[in-house]
């Protein structure tokens, strides 16, 4: 269990309680005092994790969950331009699926999704 380093850095940690977690703990405690008591102040910053965990969870399942390369620098570059796939996977589905349409495109690009019904 990670929770006591938030703590040192001044942060708090957004988790939810489970049957497994140690009730005597005081983190844990004030975690289910806040969440309990206060969810209007806890709901939207757990929601903020849940949200990166889903995103990391998709980056994983698109593109798989291995970085190839050896060194640090280079798993770093390989990390991010994975984030980047991800982006632009996220921002073509929302052309196709949800018609949002992007300023500064291209007349190919437009052509095609004119040919596609979309925008």
């Amino acid at each position: 269990m990670n929770w006591p380093q938030p703590l040192t850095l001044h942060q708090r940690p957004q988790l939810k309680s489970n049957a497994n977690d140690d009730p005597k703990s005081p983190l844990w405690s004030k975690m289910f005092h806040l969440y309990h008591f206060k969810q209007d102040e806890f709901l939207p910053h757990y929601h903020q994790r849940s949200n990166s965990e889903s995103s990391f969870s998709a980056i994983k399942r698109l593109f798989g969950e291995i970085l190839r390369s050896r060194n640090v620098p280079a798993q770093v570059n390989e990390l991010l331009m994975k984030v980047i796939a991800f982006n632009i996977t996220c921002m073509v589905h929302s052309i196709f699926e949800l018609g949002v349409t992007v300023p500064g495109i291209s007349a190919c690009t437009q052509n095609v999704l004119a040919a596609h019904d979309v925008g």
